[in-house]
Formats: structure tokens, sequence, C-alpha cells
């Protein structure tokens, strides 16, 4: 494997400038055009009828679908290289792509299994809204999720999805997932995982077994720090139930945000790899930063998941976290940072900062995030496209 994945997914970058992008057919705009509009017009009642039966395939309602969402959907399905099966469906954001991926895949009686230490965010929906629809939710930390033993006794006969985000963020644990995935299909429980701290040009989720990937597109898919929006890719009658409720639940992203995150889509490779080259180049100097005590990067090989990350991605992405050595600093060390700013997401093309106690993670007890491994000085570093010197010397400045 290459350190920065180039080799390993030169095409794409391929994929993402032309995946979805066909000049537009009726004017030959080299530029696919934003479809401002709520609903297409139909010649006869039949023809629309027969539209609402899905006989025609032609648009209907931008809720529903439109031309300008289809350019990105088409970008990551091909990224994220399942096949011809399938396809990708863009919501409105994140956590209503992994919310109707929930509901496509459980009902009432249905029992989910999800690893412990996953996106703050996430661990909100599972615990308040999942009891409310008659589901239940058991956790399993990253090293129990790869144990097979450990997997099969969790699962119950109700067990239908196992839910999985690696590297998980904020602690980057990495999980083995075709084992996962290899002990899930003798539960016959499908495999669902967020990929969004990987992306699918470090990581291919559906060619390691999972049937579901869910991104928050508002990180690295867009990287601008200037939309918010997720996806979710599945198939069969399964990626149906999906569709249906972006349509049901109304998460539809507007049509301009769309155009928005598939023109940013076309650099997604060039962005990650530059993170990722930078991001390895940090965790190292901070490894050895003697007022760091810990770095947690899979890049590293002091990392316990480096070698499964090593077979199972082909970078190790642009997020790390790390504690210093003196307790209680946290807060002192990031408000003394000046090149980086404090923001509570990730993905764009400055580097930021955070402290994932006091944002993504807040509104767990401490105990809980004491359980995943989330202390109240661990730092989290989003490293963007800057000049790693420039980088690495705010850094160095504030730990002084």
């Amino acid at each position: 494997m290459a350190e920065d994945g180039h080799q390993a997914d030169a095409g794409a970058r391929t994929l993402a400038v032309h995946a979805g992008s066909a000049p537009d057919p009726a004017t030959g705009s080299e530029g696919v055009p934003v479809h401002r509009t709520t609903g297409f017009a139909f010649p006869t009642v039949r023809e629309m009828t027969e539209t609402f039966a899905g006989r025609t395939g032609r648009f209907i309602y931008t809720r529903f679908d439109n031309p300008t969402l289809r350019e990105s959907e088409e970008k990551l399905a091909a990224l994220e290289d399942g096949g011809p099966h399938f396809h990708a469906v863009l919501f409105s954001s994140g956590m209503a792509a992994i919310t109707a991926a929930l509901m496509a895949a459980l009902q009432a009686g249905d029992h989910l299994i999800a690893q412990e230490e996953i996106y703050g965010g996430t661990t909100g929906l599972l615990g308040r809204v999942l009891p409310r629809c008659g589901m239940t939710c058991d956790f399993l930390t990253a090293a129990e999720l790869s144990e097979p033993r450990r997997l099969r006794a969790a699962a119950r006969p109700a067990t239908r999805a196992i839910l999985l985000e690696s590297p998980c963020n904020p602690t980057l644990r990495v999980v083995e997932i075709e084992a996962v995935c290899r002990t899930a299909r003798e539960l016959g429980a499908a495999v669902m995982i967020d990929n969004t701290l990987a992306s699918p040009i470090h990581q291919k989720p559906l060619k390691l077994g999972c049937e579901v990937v869910i991104h928050s597109a508002t990180k690295y898919l867009a990287g601008h720090d200037d939309l918010t929006a997720g996806f979710v890719v599945a198939s069969g009658e399964l990626l149906a139930r999906i569709r249906q409720l972006r349509i049901d639940l109304g998460g539809c992203l507007d049509p301009s945000a769309a155009w928005l995150l598939a023109r940013s889509m076309k650099t997604l490779a060039l962005r990650v790899h530059a993170q990722s080259h930078n991001a390895m180049a940090v965790a190292q100097r901070l490894q050895q930063h003697p007022k760091v005590a810990r770095v947690h990067y899979p890049g590293l090989p002091s990392h316990p998941g480096h070698e499964i990350a090593a077979r199972q991605m082909t970078g190790f992405g642009g997020i790390l976290s790390f504690e210093l050595a003196a307790e209680g600093n946290a807060p002192r060390f990031v408000e003394a940072l000046r090149l980086i700013r404090m923001v509570p997401t990730f993905g764009g093309l400055a580097t930021t900062v955070t402290v994932p106690a006091a944002s993504s993670h807040f509104c767990l007890s401490p105990e809980r995030r004491r359980a995943m491994g989330i202390g109240e000085d661990l730092i989290r570093l989003s490293v963007g496209i800057e000049e790693v010197s420039d980088i690495i010397a705010d850094l160095e400045r504030a730990l002084g």
C-alpha cells in the first residue's frame, strides 16, 4: 500500500471528476445545471400516472428526486465501487441519512448491535429514537466486534443489523470489517458502516462485505465547510426502502446545495490525499513531542489497529486525536492556537481543532465518554491542506 494512497486509488481521481457529470442533453452544457424547481411538468394525465407508478423514469417532484441530486449520487456510488446494483441516496444531513438507513433496516421488535465508539450524535439517536420505535440496541467496542465469539454472544434472534464506524470519531479505533461481515452473514444481520472519516478514497466497505455505507457528506465529500448533506449507499429492497424514507421523512437536499456538493466532490481525491499526507507528518511529530502523552492515528505503527487499517484502507485519513502529558491543559492549549481554529466539525480545507468532550460528545455522560475512550483532555485535530510546516509550527508554539 502506498502511504498516501495515490497508487492504490489512481482511478478515484477520474471518477470524482467524471462520474455522473455528463453534458446536459438539452443544451450541451459541460457542467450539470442547477434544476431549481419543485415539480416537473407532464403533457398528459396518463404519463403522470405512469410516472408515479415508477414506469417512465421521469422526474416528478424534487422531494422525490431531482437531476441535480443525481450527479453527486452517481459520483459517490462510483467511488464506493460496489458494482452496478449499489446506488447512493442523497440526504439533507448525515443524521438524516443514518436515520433513514436504520429505519429501512429495522422495524419494531428488531435488535441492533452498534459500535460503542461512534459519533455522539449517532449515540443520541440510538438512545432516544430507537426505543420510541420499539427497537433495541446493545453496544460492543471495536475490539469486541472484531472477535466472532463475542459478536455471536451479543446477538439475539431479533438482531437484524450491525452498525460500525471505522476509523471512529474521535478515538480513531479500527474495526476488522471483513471479520464482522463474516460473522454477520452467519447471524443473518446486515452490516452498516459510517465511512465518513475514511472517505471512499481510503476505504471501500462494500468490497469488504458491508451492505450499507453511510456518509456525513458535510465533511470530506463537501470539503469546504459550506454545506450540510448526507449519503446512504445500498442495493436491492433496502435501497428502495431508503429512497422511500427520503420521500416520507422529507430529508431531501436543496438542488443548489446538491450542485455545490457535486462540484466539491470533483476534488475529493486530491484533497483527501493532501490531508492524509499532512496528518501523517503531524502525527509523527506529535508522537515525538515531550508534552504529548499519546497520539491516536491508525497510520502510526504504535496504533493498536495499525495492521488492520493497513489491510483494509489505502490511506489513513486526515483526522487524529491526542492527549497532553499534563492533565487539565487541553482548554489552554486549544485556545493558544492561532492558525488552527477551534471548530466542532472536520474534513475542510483548513486545519481545525476541538475537544470532543465539550462538543461532539458533550451530550453523553462522563462515564459513557470514558467507556468510549473519550477523556476530558482528548483533543481532535482535523488536518487541512496548508503547508504542513505551518501546521506543526502552530501546534509546537501552543504546546510551548
